[in-house]
């Protein structure tokens, strides 16, 4: 009777394989384990590197560049000891409280003339 009882067990470990392997087979057939095709997930990478430039892109923002007039107040060639002459405080046309460092100004004016 142990004959017996050992070929109902391969029995039943053969269609235990079996039912592995076909569940295998088709998830294999369907993508893979979390049921997803290479399509979808080329689709969701290639969606989240956009959602990623996107954010950089918004965060970054547009520099706001101001030109230095073309006029007789503001001589070429451009420098920032000129620009204190007028922009200091006190002076012509001084700078506004909030203004970004003072002695840095051709970071953020550029010359129209030089416009790239």
């Amino acid at each position: 009777m142990s004959g017996g009882v050992n070929e109902r067990v391969e029995i039943l470990v053969n269609d235990d394989e079996k039912s592995i392997v076909e569940r295998l087979r088709r998830r294999a057939r369907k993508g893979d384990a979390h049921g997803m095709t290479t399509l979808q997930k080329n689709l969701v990478f290639l969606g989240g590197a956009l959602l990623v430039v996107c954010a950089l892109a918004l965060l970054s923002g547009a520099r706001k560049t101001r030109y230095v007039p073309v006029d007789e107040n503001h001589p070429r060639p451009l420098a920032v000891e000129l620009c204190r002459d007028c922009h200091a405080p006190g002076k012509t046309a001084p700078q506004s409280a909030k203004h970004p460092p003072k002695e840095q100004c051709m970071l953020c004016h550029r010359d129209k003339l030089k416009k790239r």
